[in-house]
């Protein structure tokens, strides 16, 4: 799937995301290993959202991280946990 990259030329991102079940908020601020033998975490990026819009089936907001800014748009597919995902950077 395709990634963001804070240092890429490219000022947007379209892609299909699926929601899945939430996680614990001590996962927020957590970093090392997953229990199981999963895999490691590792932070990418930390800032803070504004929330737009918010209505069944759509969601804007705005991004001000450390690596990324910019406004994601999300909107609800057919299929409850499938979602269009649209990232426009401000940069």
């Amino acid at each position: 799937p395709p990634a963001i990259d804070a240092a890429s030329d490219d000022t947007s991102l379209d892609l299909v995301a699926e929601s899945l079940p939430d996680h614990r908020l001590v996962y927020l601020e957590y970093e090392g290993p997953v229990s199981g033998e999963r895999g490691t975490v590792t932070r990418w990026d930390k800032g803070s959202f504004t929330l737009l819009e918010k209505k069944e089936g759509l969601y804007v907001a705005l991004l001000t991280g450390e690596e990324l800014a910019g406004r994601v748009t999300l909107r609800q597919r057919d299929q409850e946990n499938q979602w269009d995902l649209n990232y426009t950077s401000f940069f």
